[in-house]
């Protein structure tokens, strides 16, 4: 249970350390108000929320309960879809129990890692060295990807290589894993998107797409459930980038008069994270002729109709494409901050 008053971040910081799907929210007396999820959470970032907001203007103010278990396990029954949870509530409207045969399964068998650049902006980092193999934190960025899909369930990795190939199939070699992993070789370089052509038949279903220079703590299972319980054919994992104007910004009309100056803003566009979750009709329908590059099978995908929605995060996230980003990495150690938390229940 959760406090309406709490904020976004503390609800996510709960949902995290827990395998459950959602934070029930009371008020002072104990009564359920509303339900609040992850995909929840997401939507308000997406609608201009921080984390600092509080869960009463985010939730859902009329959650589905049961007056008894028997009510509960019959309104869960006919509820469709990953979030199959009905909350128990007595005569005066507290929660005593939870129906549910909802998990946080991300229900993804496969992942795609893109590792096939050749890392140029890293100068001498990747002159003998592949970017997915550089070190952070102990560890080579790739071994971070893995690790991360293997302990959200990911059972089949493949890893499309290209620019020091023989390297990351050693390290792959050499290295314990859960999952099964198979190298796709790119005999020429194919795009941040191509290697999609190499896909094995036998690969169906949902398929996560990564960037192979990347480091984040982003939730995958929490992404796979939101791909997959809104019916699209493709997620985009979203961050916001910050931009500093260091000038007085104008503007102004049609006509040429002013309307305003800003002083200095800043603008938080959510920009590409390099994590897909893509349907079977996207990535076995990809246009033209390779290479191909991701933004342009998204938007061929857009043209054909298709349903491709966003999934923002708002978890550690750092693209290790230039010296000052990787060092940057290296110097933090991929410290996750842990926001505060009241220690009671709401």
């Amino acid at each position: 249970m959760i406090g309406g008053t709490a904020t976004l971040h503390m609800a996510m910081e709960r949902l995290n350390r827990t395998p459950h799907i959602m934070q029930l929210v009371v008020d002072e007396s104990g009564k359920l108000v509303g339900t609040i999820t992850d995909g929840d959470i997401r939507r308000a970032l997406l609608d201009g929320k921080g984390m600092n907001a509080v869960v009463s203007d985010c939730m859902r103010s009329d959650p589905l309960v049961g007056k008894s278990v028997e009510d509960s396990i019959a309104l869960t029954s006919n509820l469709t879809g990953r979030l199959r949870c009905v909350p128990v509530v007595d005569q005066d409207g507290r929660p005593t129990e939870v129906v549910s045969d909802a998990g946080r399964s991300p229900g993804l068998e496969t992942a795609l890692i893109m590792a096939g650049g050749f890392g140029r902006r890293l100068g001498g980092d990747t002159a003998n060295t592949p970017k997915p193999l550089l070190p952070v934190a102990g560890q080579p960025i790739l071994r971070h990807l893995i690790s991360d899909l293997e302990e959200n369930g990911v059972a089949r990795i493949l890893i499309a290589a290209h620019y020091l190939a023989d390297q990351i199939k050693t390290f792959v070699e050499t290295t314990p894993h859960r999952s099964t992993i198979d190298i796709l070789v790119e005999d020429e370089p194919l795009g941040t998107a191509g290697a999609l052509s190499m896909l094995p038949d036998d690969v169906t279903g949902p398929l996560m797409v990564l960037n192979g220079d990347i480091i984040t703590h982003t939730d995958f299972s929490a992404m796979a459930l939101h791909h997959d319980s809104s019916g699209r054919d493709a997620t985009i994992a979203a961050t916001q980038h910050e931009i500093k104007i260091p000038f007085g910004v104008v503007e102004y009309d049609e006509s040429g008069m002013v309307n305003s100056i800003q002083e200095k803003p800043r603008y938080a566009p959510y920009v590409l994270a390099g994590i897909y979750v893509l349907g079977e009709s996207v990535y076995r329908n990809l246009p033209g002729t390779l290479p191909l590059d991701m933004p342009n099978l998204l938007q061929h995908a857009i043209s054909q109709e298709q349903k491709v929605g966003v999934f923002p995060i708002h978890e550690y996230w750092m693209d290790l494409g230039s010296p000052e980003e990787l060092k940057l990495a290296r110097n933090t150690g991929m410290k996750k901050a842990t926001p505060p938390d009241s220690g009671g229940p709401y």
